[in-house]
């Protein structure tokens, strides 16, 4: 039976987190351009009815999200 010393437990833990965060770069780069794209700048950056309206367009395929108009998303 073999048993793990505590620095082999830390080299694991940490080989892991590089693992992850290596991860998240790459989908980071692969989607940055399109999300920000998708985002805006100001003034309709972070425009909440905008953003909704147009999510399908940054989803993935087959997401299951229905497209909304801006005429549902309007205040009563």
């Amino acid at each position: 039976m073999k048993t793990t010393s505590a620095k082999d437990n830390v080299k694991e833990i940490y080989e892991g987190q590089a693992l992850q965060q290596e991860n998240w770069d790459k989908a980071y780069q692969k989607h940055d351009v399109r999300i920000t794209n998708w985002a805006g700048r100001p003034p309709m950056k972070n425009h909440i009815r905008v953003l909704l309206c147009t999510l399908d367009q940054v989803l993935w395929e087959n997401h299951g999200w229905e497209r909304v108009g801006m005429d549902k998303l309007s205040e009563p």
